[in-house]
């Protein structure tokens, strides 16, 4: 249908949309002038989901839209700005979920994104000279929410993680996110300046979940979030990970969604929801690590850990960086590093200048990034993280063909080349012609796909 919508909530425009009737429609409309706003009723039932997706920019509109939910006081429940729908691109146009606590009448106001602030009950733009305006198309569905019956989708009903400062400091939960709005809430307990990583594997796992992470305080306030940013040691991937550092001693809680559930409400546990009931659920895995923060100065520093979780971060200088027992986290900073990882399954990141990465005893990432690095993995499982675009030649001293693995940023086993180094018993792996690594010591004809991570 298409409407030519009022400005306050009085004379807004019914939908017809109800729970008792019909349940979805598309509205076409337009904002000209610049300051217009159009409003739209609805009627919706206490915890059944609602779903407003505006597309401008989709149709090349000029119209850069934004979506505010009102109740009939006109209190503001939800907004959504430059928000896409699930399955569209990067745009401008705005997406919003919402279940309401009451049923009743609720109100959509549609705007141009600079007049965000009007006044849906008496009227009045808060920029009369708001930039965009044009077409629009405004699709609003009611829909079945299931509910989430798990204990552990709030703060306080978290599961205790057992993490601490002088307790446990590594941990792997094993759960899944299913069904569809299910979250899984953890907590844990950091002191001032110690540092956590958050790493979550499905795609890992080969689940079919496409996780998203959130870091909450005790107050729901939400301190980090990320969807699709790989651990060190993992490459192309749909998972996700947060590198976190406490600023106050306390508890916090680490919240595990479907990424099209980024919005839930970790206090009183309102989620957020997709239409597609068969967006991605599936088991997966969280491992949290807790450290001990140790850091260095701008000169020359020579850093030992405990036997405990360290991060253990040199700075400028060039840094000696030990971590004896734990699961270690070394960072080299810039200038020509020393980091050696030994118990523990250990993470290594050179940084800047030319380092040398020992990782010894555990399953560990060695990752040295720019500069010409030297890699000595040791006992156990490791992973060679070696940068497509460095610009010069890594070496491996200990790689082991069927134990260890390579991992190469940016690119996969198909971009690279992989022949007899020009010295002694050796391989050199090249990535669009540039050389990368050069292993030790190894027949290039072992070298398979098997090989890379």
């Amino acid at each position: 249908m298409s409407i030519e919508p009022n400005d306050i909530i009085a004379d807004a425009n019914d939908t017809g949309v109800s729970s008792e009737g019909t349940r979805n429609t598309v509205i076409e409309g337009t904002i000209d002038p610049n300051s217009d706003v159009d409003l739209y009723r609805f009627q919706a039932n206490a915890g059944e989901g609602v779903i407003i997706d505006i597309d401008a920019d989709e149709f090349s509109s000029g119209l850069d839209p934004i979506l505010r939910l009102f109740d009939g006081s006109g209190n503001e429940l939800a907004v959504s700005d430059d928000n896409p729908a699930p399955g569209e691109d990067s745009s401008l146009d705005s997406y919003l979920t919402f279940i309401p606590d009451i049923s009743g009448d609720y109100y959509v106001g549609v705007s141009s994104f600079s007049n965000f602030n009007y006044d849906a009950v008496n009227g009045g733009s808060n920029d009369d000279s708001a930039s965009s305006s044009g077409d629009y198309q405004l699709n609003l569905s009611l829909v079945e929410v299931q509910p989430d019956d798990d204990p552990d989708n709030t703060i306080s009903e978290a599961g205790d993680s057992g993490v601490s400062s002088g307790g446990q400091n590594t941990v792997v939960i094993q759960e899944s996110i299913d069904p569809q709005g299910d979250v899984d809430v953890f907590k844990f307990q950091l002191n001032e300046g110690d540092r956590v990583t958050l790493n979550i594997n499905a795609q890992q796992i080969d689940s079919g979940l496409d996780p998203i992470l959130r870091l909450f305080d005790e107050f729901g306030n939400e301190l980090a979030v990320n969807d699709d940013n790989e651990a060190p040691g993992e490459n192309f991937s749909l998972d996700s990970y947060i590198d976190f550092t406490a600023a106050t001693t306390g508890e916090y809680y680490v919240g595990v969604s479907a990424f099209a559930n980024f919005d839930y409400d970790a206090v009183n546990g309102r989620t957020n929801f997709d239409v597609d009931n068969s967006f991605s659920t599936g088991d997966y895995e969280l491992v949290i690590n807790a450290f001990n923060n140790v850091e260095g100065t701008d000169r020359r520093d020579v850093l030992i850990g405990t036997q405990r979780n360290d991060s253990i971060q040199g700075k400028n200088g060039n840094d000696i960086l030990t971590g004896r027992g734990g699961n270690d986290n070394l960072l080299g900073g810039a200038d020509n590093d020393i980091l050696t990882g030994n118990d523990g399954n250990d993470t290594l990141i050179g940084g800047d200048g030319s380092d040398r990465l020992l990782g010894n005893n555990g399953d560990d990432v060695l990752q040295g990034n720019s500069g010409s690095n030297s890699y000595y993995g040791g006992q156990g499982a490791d992973i060679f993280v070696i940068s497509s675009d460095s610009g010069v030649d890594d070496v491996i001293y200990d790689f082991r063909d069927g134990t260890d693995k390579i991992l190469i940023q940016g690119a996969s086993f198909f971009d690279a080349t992989i022949e007899s180094a020009d010295f002694g018993f050796s391989t050199s792996i090249s990535v669009f012609d540039n050389p990368v690594a050069t292993l030790i010591g190894v027949d290039p004809n072992n070298i398979s796909e098997d090989d890379f991570a």
